[in-house]
């Protein structure tokens, strides 16, 4: 009787609580270990805030969207669709955009050498690519599905979840992020240019 009762218990909650969260840190408790700002030079004075599972920064200027980006790495089952859903809050002006790719600038913006293997391998997208616009001071809930693709020329390289803001220029908030498989059918998946 316990032993139903505990099994009920467990498939009971693996439904409340939906999907497992793929993101290692998604409140940003430790985020040294899970998540990375990459930042070039005219970003060096910017200091991010990790405060009550927020993450806030301040852009005085705007340049290339790369040039400013929070990562966390991931690896994706391609051909799985996936959702990312977070709550953003921004007062200024420009795109943030969402990415899931292998792009190799991780170790270089961290200040290591980079492996020449590595260097000869190309940045790819992996299928999600959106830009978002549409900001509000008060956090809005944003949700998108994207579905991986194969890779065809990053070879080794760590694929991650990436938020391009150096295209945006303001008060940038984000938390409740999520990243989990979903079921969903895409109508028009994301085509690589040829």
């Amino acid at each position: 009787m316990k032993l139903s009762i505990l099994t009920l218990f467990i498939f009971t909650s693996l439904f409340a609580y939906g999907e497992k969260n793929l993101f290692k840190d998604p409140e940003f408790k430790d985020p040294k270990k899970s998540w990375h700002l990459s930042k070039r030079a005219e970003y060096k004075n910017i200091t991010p805030s990790y405060k009550r599972g927020v993450f806030h920064i301040v852009t005085v200027s705007s340049s290339s969207g790369q040039y400013l980006s929070l990562l966390t790495p991931v690896d994706l089952e391609v051909g799985q669709t996936y959702e990312i859903r977070m709550d953003l809050s921004a007062k200024g002006e420009g795109a943030i955009a969402l990415y899931y790719g292998a792009y190799g600038d991780e170790e270089k913006s961290k200040g290591k050498k980079r492996d020449k293997k590595k260097s000869e391998e190309k940045n790819e997208g992996l299928g999600l690519k959106e830009s978002i616009t549409d900001f509000t001071a008060e956090f809005k809930t944003y949700t998108y599905h994207f579905t991986v693709l194969e890779r065809r020329r990053s070879g080794d390289r760590q694929s991650s979840v990436r938020i391009n803001l150096g295209d945006y220029m303001g008060d940038f908030k984000i938390k409740n992020l999520s990243l989990t498989k979903s079921d969903q059918a895409l109508e028009k998946p994301v085509e690589r240019k040829k």
